[in-house]
């Protein structure tokens, strides 16, 4: 396996926690601070997959959940760290 082959490798992991980060707390009906960290999570890995559309599409998801946060410094946070997203 070359670097490339475990890039790709480690890439998928992320795509496929992030995908059970999101299925746990649909499941759980989890407070909405999660589900954004679910979708950046999932977004970030298919940034790295290549996958642009979908990673921009689960940042307008997360995007929708944040006006949910009732606490105004964690939605801040959160906010920012979508910004902070590289689709390219």
């Amino acid at each position: 396996m070359n670097l490339d082959d475990s890039t790709r490798a480690n890439n998928i992991l992320a795509y496929y926690y992030a995908k059970r980060c999101l299925s746990v707390s649909i499941d759980n009906q989890i407070e909405p601070f999660y589900f954004i960290y679910a979708y950046e999570a999932l977004s970030r890995a298919n940034a790295l997959l290549g996958r642009h559309d979908l990673s921009k599409g689960q940042v307008e998801q997360a995007n929708e959940f944040a006006h949910k946060v009732k606490d105004k410094k964690s939605k801040e946070m959160l906010i920012k760290d979508l910004q902070m997203i590289d689709f390219l």
